[in-house]
């Protein structure tokens, strides 16, 4: 960021109001130097270490899961899903009671 300093008043102006106003700017001027030349920014020294994470296997309990239910499982064939014909033929009595 570039600060430069005020431009000198108009001539219509009153000396006092641009008097402040130009050291006003000459302060921030320096503030802004000031705070330009103590950079606190943070700057990588050196590479962050890799980190190596044990292998997660969340899927075996559904791989397991597909295996039985290829297999016909008996765990397996409580909770099958009906055929199509069957919950159609549900769903048509349900309206029919509706």
């Amino acid at each position: 960021m570039r600060v430069e300093a005020a431009k000198q008043a108009a001539p219509g102006q009153s000396s006092d109001f641009a008097g402040s106003l130009g050291r006003a700017v000459e302060r921030e001027v320096e503030r802004a130097e000031v705070a330009a030349s103590e950079s606190r920014a943070l700057v990588v020294i050196e590479p962050a270490a890799a980190v190596q994470t044990a292998p997660v296997y969340r899927e075996a309990a559904f791989l397991a899961h597909l295996i039985a239910t290829r297999e016909h499982a008996p765990q397996t064939r409580e909770r099958r899903r009906a055929e199509p014909g069957e919950a159609i033929s549900a769903y048509r009595a349900a309206m029919a009671m509706a």
